[in-house]
């Protein structure tokens, strides 16, 4: 008796098994009655999810929803497509464990100089916070913020871990962290209708389209939605702007540290990185239709070992055609999210126009300082022939013209082996980063507000990204790097912080949720904003606000001596239409 039912409960169990992987729901875990609790249960058109209650660090009570499905699972068949919506399921899905980082590569091996892979395909999943009780009956719902990792598009994820949203929290809005496809499984493209590309983008636009549907749910207004990003993440929300695919579905933006107009956040060779893949798995072919049918027959865990040896390949060729693994421009289709490069979108005004909130860190490129000494010996080869360094233009002549150009109103002529540590972190921070950003802002600030910063807080807290990074326990020389300010927006629990660290975290949480409520950073004056009126950057100015322990207004344009060397090479020498700046 008792092994017959035995047999009919684990029938049952397999049966159900089977029903969740047939409808799209692999990763999901449920829980049994015995932990069930209708005070922390949220219930969604496609199913009932149970959560935890929490503490923030100041005391504020929240709720968490963890590995919450947005799309189907994008396995098998659905490689390489477009996500599809979530379906439905049955029991009540345990909302307190996170799901799964995406396939891609172990970002924290890889700043040790360790490439490996991690993760899995079947990761489209988001964790939402909220400080709205499932059963409050409140009728004001709060403004919400989406958040997009960073990651070079080659990995990464939004755990607990790197991204608790305590400071957010506590600033009465509710905080959604997606993951998304990365790497090849993201970005694959052979540049027409067999694989146009992009998976990453649209998963990041189904989150959004998830949160127009669902955040109701948990006491958000889903007409007052927020995206941001910093470094790669910023590369997605600027894509996000100028897809008309995402047109009402998100109402302000913050793009950090990155933007379109970065030269490594589009690739232009996708199709040779696709056959490269194929070429690493042993795929012989030419044709892509063939090609793609052969990929999504390979293993994930060869596809991800294969994706690394690419990347490692066309490492070089960064410089010309953009970071192995990116948004890419797409054949005209239906599912298209971007059809042309971003500058001539931008100059239009064709984009969602919606309030900007960016900027940029003090010193960049100090989180690449390992990289940079890596690098070093090469550069005499630039001394050799300057035009190696340029790409706003394809002419031989024009070429060589503005490398020499670069060395003499930039270095005075010195050699670029000869430059200083500092020397040539100013100067990448500014290739890299402080010209595209600019230059976006200014576009975008003839048809929506923007307001533009500069974060150079020089804490304990961020310097440890530089440890992390580079094994620097001391600033060499003054500046703020890559990716410092976002361990102020979120608690890092491993990290401990001080109490100049933890009072900037209020300040830049208090001027992100500011402009996630009101579109404006600093909407009324505040003693912990140091009273002061955000000034908007316009098409005749560009003031901006530094960042540091007391806020700046500096109405002097940002970066300007040397954006306008810049923008006389462009103009001068540069190839039209620029696709990236």
């Amino acid at each position: 008796m008792v092994l017959t039912n035995f047999r009919k409960i684990n029938g049952c169990l397999v049966s159900l098994s089977l029903f969740f992987i047939l409808h799209g729901v692999n990763s999901l875990g449920f829980l049994p009655h015995n932990q069930l609790n209708k005070q922390l249960q949220v219930t969604l058109p496609n199913g009932v999810i149970q959560g935890q209650k929490e503490t923030s660090l100041f005391g504020k009570t929240f709720f968490s929803y963890l590995g919450v499905p947005y799309a189907q699972p994008p396995i098998n068949d659905l490689r390489f497509q477009e996500p599809q919506p979530v379906r439905k399921w049955f029991g009540v899905l345990d909302g307190t464990v996170e799901g799964p980082f995406c396939s891609g590569v172990n970002i924290s091996a890889m700043v040790n100089m360790d490439l490996k892979s991690q993760g899995q395909e079947d990761c489209l999943y988001l964790n939402i916070f909220t400080p709205k009780s499932p059963k409050d009956n409140d009728t004001d719902s709060l403004p919400v913020l989406i958040y997009y990792y960073g990651g070079a598009f080659l990995g990464g994820g939004p755990i607990r871990k790197y991204y608790s949203p305590d400071y957010l929290i506590d600033n009465d809005i509710i905080v959604i962290l997606p993951h998304f496809r990365t790497a090849v499984f993201g970005y694959l493209s052979t540049e027409d209708l067999n694989c146009p590309g992009n998976w990453g983008l649209k998963d990041q636009i189904a989150v959004l389209k998830w949160a127009n549907q669902n955040v109701k749910f948990f006491g958000g207004n889903p007409n007052q939605v927020t995206i941001a990003g910093q470094s790669a993440g910023a590369v997605s929300v600027n894509s996000i702007l100028l897809s008309p695919k995402a047109k009402g579905l998100f109402q302000r933006a913050i793009i950090m540290s990155g933007g379109s107009l970065c030269f490594w956040g589009y690739q232009t060779n996708s199709k040779k990185i696709a056959f490269d893949i194929g070429v690493a798995l042993g795929i012989e072919t030419n044709d892509t239709k063939h090609l793609v049918k052969e990929l999504r027959r390979v293993k994930s865990e060869d596809l991800m070992h294969a994706q690394i040896l690419v990347m490692l390949v066309n490492f070089a060729e960064t410089l010309t055609n953009g970071l192995p693994y990116t948004p890419t421009i797409e054949p005209y289709h239906e599912g298209a999210v971007l059809t042309e490069f971003p500058f001539n979108q931008l100059k239009r005004g064709n984009f969602n126009r919606v309030p900007i909130l960016t900027g940029v860190t003090s010193m960049e490129m100090i989180l690449f300082q390992k990289v940079a000494d890596l690098v070093r010996p090469i550069l005499s080869v630039f001394d050799l022939s300057p035009g190696l360094f340029v790409r706003l233009t394809k002419n031989s002549q024009n070429r060589s013209i503005v490398g020499k150009k670069i060395k003499e109103l930039f270095f005075d002529n010195a050699n670029f082996a000869s430059l200083s540590d500092l020397e040539l972190m100013t100067f990448l921070s500014d290739d890299v980063y402080w010209r595209p950003a600019r230059k976006m802002a200014e576009l975008v600030s003839r048809y929506s507000p923007v307001y533009f910063y500069k974060f150079m807080y020089e804490g304990e807290l961020g310097l440890t990204t530089n440890t992390r990074f580079n094994g620097l326990t001391t600033r060499a020389y003054t500046g703020v790097g890559h990716t410092e300010d976002t361990y102020y927006l979120f608690e890092r629990p491993e990290y401990k912080r001080n109490q100049n660290d933890t009072y900037m975290s209020k300040k830049l949480s208090k001027i992100f949720t500011n402009f996630v409520k009101n579109g404006n950073p600093t909407p009324v004056k505040d003693p912990l904003l140091d009273n002061i009126s955000w000034p908007r950057v316009t098409k005749q100015q560009f003031p901006y606000v530094e960042i540091n322990r007391r806020l700046k207004v500096v109405s002097e344009n940002f970066n300007e001596k040397r954006y306008r060397i810049w923008e006389y090479l462009y103009q001068t020498y540069g190839d039209k239409p620029y696709k990236v700046y």
